[in-house]
Protein backbone atom coordinates (compact mmCIF):
# COMPACT_ATOMS: atom_id res chain seq x y z
CA UNK A 1 0.00 0.00 0.00
CA UNK A 2 1.91 3.23 -1.00
CA UNK A 3 -1.71 5.66 -1.43
CA UNK A 4 -3.74 6.93 2.07
CA UNK A 5 -6.73 4.24 2.40
CA UNK A 6 -8.95 2.54 4.50
CA UNK A 7 -10.05 -0.98 4.14
CA UNK A 8 -13.71 -1.61 5.50
CA UNK A 9 -14.56 -5.45 6.26
CA UNK A 10 -18.10 -6.26 6.07
CA UNK A 11 -20.23 -6.37 9.74
CA UNK A 12 -22.44 -9.27 9.03
CA UNK A 13 -22.05 -11.15 11.74
CA UNK A 14 -20.81 -14.98 11.04
CA UNK A 15 -19.44 -13.34 7.28
CA UNK A 16 -15.98 -11.76 8.42
CA UNK A 17 -13.96 -10.31 5.43
CA UNK A 18 -10.77 -11.97 5.37
CA UNK A 19 -7.83 -10.64 4.27
CA UNK A 20 -4.84 -13.39 3.50
CA UNK A 21 -1.07 -13.17 4.37
CA UNK A 22 -1.41 -9.76 5.95
CA UNK A 23 -0.87 -6.09 4.24
CA UNK A 24 3.01 -4.48 3.89
CA UNK A 25 2.97 -0.75 3.67
CA UNK A 26 5.84 1.05 1.36
CA UNK A 27 5.48 4.53 2.26
CA UNK A 28 9.18 5.16 1.44
CA UNK A 29 8.95 7.93 4.02
CA UNK A 30 6.28 9.56 2.55
CA UNK A 31 3.27 10.35 4.86
CA UNK A 32 0.92 7.32 4.32
CA UNK A 33 -2.28 6.58 6.26
CA UNK A 34 -3.80 3.20 6.37
CA UNK A 35 -7.11 2.54 8.09
CA UNK A 36 -8.52 -1.16 8.49
CA UNK A 37 -12.09 -1.29 10.00
CA UNK A 38 -13.49 -5.29 10.61
CA UNK A 39 -11.09 -7.02 8.59
CA UNK A 40 -9.24 -10.49 9.78
CA UNK A 41 -6.19 -10.88 9.02
CA UNK A 42 -5.08 -14.11 8.52
CA UNK A 43 -2.05 -16.71 7.88
CA UNK A 44 1.82 -15.95 7.16
CA UNK A 45 4.87 -13.89 8.05
CA UNK A 46 3.14 -10.50 9.02
CA UNK A 47 -0.32 -9.43 9.50
CA UNK A 48 0.56 -5.38 9.47
CA UNK A 49 4.51 -4.78 8.33
CA UNK A 50 5.74 -1.34 8.43
CA UNK A 51 9.47 -0.87 6.91
CA UNK A 52 9.58 3.04 6.30
CA UNK A 53 12.70 3.26 4.24
CA UNK A 54 13.02 6.75 3.27
CA UNK A 55 16.02 8.65 4.76
CA UNK A 56 16.25 10.67 7.55
CA UNK A 57 16.79 13.76 5.65
CA UNK A 58 13.69 13.87 4.82
CA UNK A 59 11.76 14.24 7.97
CA UNK A 60 8.53 12.46 7.00
CA UNK A 61 8.93 9.49 8.71
CA UNK A 62 5.16 9.67 9.83
CA UNK A 63 2.98 6.44 8.72
CA UNK A 64 -0.31 6.65 10.74
CA UNK A 65 -1.85 3.09 11.37
CA UNK A 66 -5.30 2.11 12.97
CA UNK A 67 -6.85 -0.81 13.13
CA UNK A 68 -10.08 -0.84 14.58
CA UNK A 69 -12.37 -4.25 15.53
CA UNK A 70 -10.16 -6.58 13.52
CA UNK A 71 -9.10 -9.97 14.18
CA UNK A 72 -5.11 -10.78 13.66
CA UNK A 73 -4.39 -14.29 13.81
CA UNK A 74 -2.00 -17.24 12.75
CA UNK A 75 1.10 -15.31 12.27
CA UNK A 76 4.41 -17.24 12.02
CA UNK A 77 6.25 -13.67 12.48
CA UNK A 78 4.37 -10.39 13.81
CA UNK A 79 0.93 -9.46 13.90
CA UNK A 80 1.84 -5.97 13.73
CA UNK A 81 5.46 -4.54 13.08
CA UNK A 82 6.28 -0.67 12.68
CA UNK A 83 9.38 0.73 12.24
CA UNK A 84 8.30 4.02 11.35
CA UNK A 85 4.64 4.77 12.42
CA UNK A 86 3.82 8.21 13.89
CA UNK A 87 0.72 7.01 15.34
CA UNK A 88 -0.24 3.93 15.80
CA UNK A 89 -3.93 3.00 17.32
CA UNK A 90 -5.57 -0.52 18.06
CA UNK A 91 -9.35 -0.25 19.18
CA UNK A 92 -11.43 -3.27 20.02
CA UNK A 93 -9.03 -5.98 18.25
CA UNK A 94 -8.49 -9.72 18.76
CA UNK A 95 -4.64 -10.87 18.46
CA UNK A 96 -3.93 -14.96 18.32
CA UNK A 97 -1.95 -17.09 17.83
CA UNK A 98 0.72 -14.59 16.39
CA UNK A 99 4.87 -14.69 16.16
CA UNK A 100 4.78 -18.56 15.97
CA UNK A 101 7.97 -19.13 14.28
CA UNK A 102 11.06 -20.00 15.77
CA UNK A 103 13.79 -17.36 14.87
CA UNK A 104 13.76 -14.98 17.34
CA UNK A 105 15.81 -12.63 15.64
CA UNK A 106 13.16 -12.08 12.78
CA UNK A 107 9.77 -13.98 13.89
CA UNK A 108 8.69 -15.69 17.00
CA UNK A 109 9.63 -12.90 19.55
CA UNK A 110 6.76 -10.31 19.45
CA UNK A 111 3.11 -9.91 18.21
CA UNK A 112 3.25 -6.23 18.40
CA UNK A 113 6.24 -4.96 17.59
CA UNK A 114 7.06 -1.35 17.40
CA UNK A 115 10.74 -0.96 16.92
CA UNK A 116 10.64 2.60 16.21
CA UNK A 117 13.48 4.41 13.91
CA UNK A 118 13.90 7.46 13.38
CA UNK A 119 10.28 8.24 14.34
CA UNK A 120 9.93 12.06 15.96
CA UNK A 121 6.92 12.41 18.98
CA UNK A 122 5.49 8.93 18.03
CA UNK A 123 2.20 8.21 19.78
CA UNK A 124 1.01 4.60 20.78
CA UNK A 125 -2.98 3.61 21.51
CA UNK A 126 -3.93 0.36 22.64
CA UNK A 127 -7.67 0.15 23.57
CA UNK A 128 -10.13 -2.77 24.39
CA UNK A 129 -7.69 -5.36 22.66
CA UNK A 130 -8.10 -9.38 23.54
CA UNK A 131 -4.66 -10.96 23.26
CA UNK A 132 -5.07 -15.23 23.21
CA UNK A 133 -2.54 -18.18 22.54
CA UNK A 134 0.85 -17.82 21.80
CA UNK A 135 1.59 -14.28 21.00
CA UNK A 136 5.42 -14.43 20.91
CA UNK A 137 8.79 -16.07 22.82
CA UNK A 138 9.65 -12.66 24.63
CA UNK A 139 6.06 -10.54 24.95
CA UNK A 140 2.91 -10.13 23.12
CA UNK A 141 3.78 -6.30 22.74
CA UNK A 142 7.40 -4.22 22.52
CA UNK A 143 7.72 -0.45 22.13
CA UNK A 144 10.75 1.44 21.84
CA UNK A 145 12.28 4.05 21.05
CA UNK A 146 16.10 2.85 18.89
CA UNK A 147 18.75 4.97 16.93
CA UNK A 148 20.82 7.38 18.02
CA UNK A 149 24.02 6.77 20.76
CA UNK A 150 22.74 4.42 22.93
CA UNK A 151 22.19 1.94 19.62
CA UNK A 152 25.19 2.99 17.45
CA UNK A 153 26.71 -0.21 16.33
CA UNK A 154 24.09 -2.48 17.49
CA UNK A 155 24.07 -3.62 14.04
CA UNK A 156 20.33 -5.06 13.74
CA UNK A 157 18.79 -1.65 12.86
CA UNK A 158 20.07 1.35 10.27
CA UNK A 159 22.47 3.74 12.17
CA UNK A 160 21.14 6.41 8.92
CA UNK A 161 17.56 7.21 10.54
CA UNK A 162 18.97 8.62 13.71
CA UNK A 163 17.22 8.79 17.34
CA UNK A 164 13.52 7.90 17.72
CA UNK A 165 11.05 9.79 20.55
CA UNK A 166 7.89 8.90 21.52
CA UNK A 167 5.14 11.21 23.41
CA UNK A 168 3.05 8.57 24.64
CA UNK A 169 2.63 4.90 24.87
CA UNK A 170 -0.74 3.88 26.50
CA UNK A 171 -2.63 0.85 27.29
CA UNK A 172 -6.23 0.15 28.74
CA UNK A 173 -9.28 -2.13 28.21
CA UNK A 174 -7.17 -5.31 27.59
CA UNK A 175 -7.11 -8.48 28.61
CA UNK A 176 -4.59 -11.72 28.42
CA UNK A 177 -4.76 -14.88 28.09
CA UNK A 178 -1.77 -16.07 26.79
CA UNK A 179 1.31 -18.39 27.02
CA UNK A 180 3.86 -15.50 26.45
CA UNK A 181 5.78 -14.92 29.34
CA UNK A 182 5.50 -10.68 29.17
CA UNK A 183 2.61 -8.58 28.38
CA UNK A 184 4.29 -6.33 27.93
CA UNK A 185 7.93 -4.95 26.56
CA UNK A 186 9.33 -1.42 27.26
CA UNK A 187 12.64 -0.78 25.95
CA UNK A 188 15.60 -3.03 24.62
CA UNK A 189 18.38 -4.81 26.46
CA UNK A 190 21.66 -2.67 25.65
CA UNK A 191 22.45 -2.51 22.01
CA UNK A 192 26.39 -1.58 21.90
CA UNK A 193 28.44 -3.98 23.54
CA UNK A 194 31.79 -2.23 22.97
CA UNK A 195 30.26 0.28 25.27
CA UNK A 196 28.80 -1.08 27.74
CA UNK A 197 28.46 2.52 29.86
CA UNK A 198 26.88 4.22 27.60
CA UNK A 199 23.25 5.28 28.60
CA UNK A 200 20.64 3.11 27.19
CA UNK A 201 17.76 5.60 26.10
CA UNK A 202 15.27 2.89 24.62
CA UNK A 203 12.59 3.09 26.98
CA UNK A 204 12.97 6.98 27.55
CA UNK A 205 9.24 7.33 27.51
CA UNK A 206 5.78 8.35 28.84
CA UNK A 207 4.30 5.17 29.92
CA UNK A 208 0.61 4.75 31.04
CA UNK A 209 -1.43 1.43 31.40
CA UNK A 210 -4.35 1.15 33.52
CA UNK A 211 -7.91 0.33 33.32
CA UNK A 212 -7.20 -3.17 31.97
CA UNK A 213 -9.41 -6.89 32.09
CA UNK A 214 -6.58 -8.70 33.79
CA UNK A 215 -3.49 -8.19 34.79
CA UNK A 216 -0.69 -7.27 33.17
CA UNK A 217 3.08 -8.58 33.30
CA UNK A 218 5.65 -5.10 32.48
CA UNK A 219 9.20 -5.69 31.90
CA UNK A 220 11.04 -2.64 31.56
CA UNK A 221 14.49 -4.44 29.72
CA UNK A 222 16.89 -1.63 30.32
CA UNK A 223 16.67 -2.01 33.82
CA UNK A 224 15.41 -5.48 33.60
CA UNK A 225 13.12 -4.66 36.14
CA UNK A 226 9.63 -6.73 36.25
CA UNK A 227 6.21 -5.87 37.12
CA UNK A 228 2.91 -6.50 37.41
CA UNK A 229 -0.23 -4.05 36.85
CA UNK A 230 -3.35 -5.67 38.73
CA UNK A 231 -6.99 -5.74 37.28
CA UNK A 232 -8.05 -2.20 37.33
CA UNK A 233 -4.95 -0.70 38.53
CA UNK A 234 -2.78 1.64 37.50
CA UNK A 235 1.36 1.65 36.35
CA UNK A 236 3.30 4.72 34.69
CA UNK A 237 6.03 6.47 34.15
CA UNK A 238 7.02 9.85 32.51
CA UNK A 239 9.71 10.04 30.36
CA UNK A 240 13.03 8.89 32.45
CA UNK A 241 11.18 7.74 36.11
CA UNK A 242 11.05 4.75 37.37
CA UNK A 243 8.08 2.43 36.78
CA UNK A 244 5.12 2.89 39.54
CA UNK A 245 2.26 0.56 39.67
CA UNK A 246 -0.72 1.22 42.19
CA UNK A 247 -3.89 -0.27 42.81
CA UNK A 248 -7.40 0.64 42.64
CA UNK A 249 -9.66 1.07 45.75
CA UNK A 250 -13.62 1.74 46.18
CA UNK A 251 -14.37 4.07 48.22
CA UNK A 252 -17.76 3.22 50.89
CA UNK A 253 -20.84 5.02 49.23
CA UNK A 254 -22.19 5.07 52.77
CA UNK A 255 -19.08 7.16 54.52
CA UNK A 256 -19.26 10.16 52.96
CA UNK A 257 -15.42 11.86 52.37
CA UNK A 258 -13.62 14.96 51.94
CA UNK A 259 -10.87 14.70 49.54
CA UNK A 260 -8.42 17.44 49.94
CA UNK A 261 -8.61 21.04 51.37
CA UNK A 262 -7.20 24.01 50.33
CA UNK A 263 -7.47 26.79 53.36
CA UNK A 264 -10.42 26.20 54.57
CA UNK A 265 -12.01 25.00 51.37
CA UNK A 266 -13.31 21.53 51.26
CA UNK A 267 -13.40 19.24 48.17
CA UNK A 268 -14.95 15.99 47.77
CA UNK A 269 -12.69 14.67 45.84
CA UNK A 270 -8.47 15.37 44.98
CA UNK A 271 -8.75 16.07 40.98
CA UNK A 272 -11.07 18.46 41.69
CA UNK A 273 -8.79 20.24 44.80
CA UNK A 274 -6.06 19.61 42.39
CA UNK A 275 -8.02 21.59 39.52
CA UNK A 276 -8.49 24.59 42.04
CA UNK A 277 -4.98 25.11 42.92
CA UNK A 278 -3.51 28.53 42.32
CA UNK A 279 0.06 29.68 43.33
CA UNK A 280 1.54 29.04 45.76
CA UNK A 281 -1.81 27.28 47.84
CA UNK A 282 -0.90 24.06 50.16
CA UNK A 283 -2.74 21.23 49.38
CA UNK A 284 -4.08 19.03 52.34
CA UNK A 285 -4.75 15.47 51.39
CA UNK A 286 -7.57 13.88 53.58
CA UNK A 287 -7.44 10.50 52.19
CA UNK A 288 -4.88 8.12 50.28
CA UNK A 289 -4.89 8.74 46.77
CA UNK A 290 -4.04 5.91 44.10
CA UNK A 291 -4.13 7.68 40.85
CA UNK A 292 -1.45 9.64 38.99
CA UNK A 293 -2.05 13.57 39.31
CA UNK A 294 -0.93 15.12 36.73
Amino acid sequence: MDKNITLQGSTEEGNPTVLEQGISLASNNEPLSVNLVNMTLQNGDFGVFDNNNGPEANERRDAVITLTDCVIKDFTGKGVYTSGAKRLILKNCTFENCATGTDTGTTGDYAIDMNLIGTKGADVTITDCEFKGYLGGKAAVKITQRGGPSDEGAGDIPMDKGQATINSFSMSGCSFDTETPVDVRIGTEHKTPDQPDLENTTANFPVMISGNKTEINVLVAPTGKSYVVPVGGTGYKNVTGEFTVIGGTTPDPEEPTTGASIGDVDYATIPEAVAALKDGDTLVFNQDYDQPII
